[in-house]
């Protein structure tokens, strides 16, 4: 097995063969031509950049939200709650 590099994160794309849309992708993926692509990894990242570049990463990625401050009950609120009962 070769050697892993700490910089290389993989990815896997599993496509299924019962459905015409990964079909398609199969097909254009295993037959790249060379003098345009040189690496079926290339195709892919150029294409998911192309969709990122023109639809925008936010449309894609989850918003992180903004952390909540913490609310505290203060000791003078306390004594009306336990006395409500």
């Amino acid at each position: 097995m070769g050697r892993r590099l700490e910089y290389e994160v993989k990815t896997s794309v599993r496509l299924n063969m019962s459905n015409p849309q990964h079909v398609k992708i199969n097909d254009v993926i295993q037959n790249l031509d060379p003098k345009i692509f040189k690496s079926k990894n290339q195709f892919i990242i150029d294409a998911i950049q192309f969709y990122i570049d023109n639809y925008g990463k936010e449309t894609f990625v989850i918003k992180k939200k903004e952390k909540e401050r913490a609310e505290y009950i203060r000791s003078d609120k306390i004594y009306p709650i336990k006395w409500t009962r």
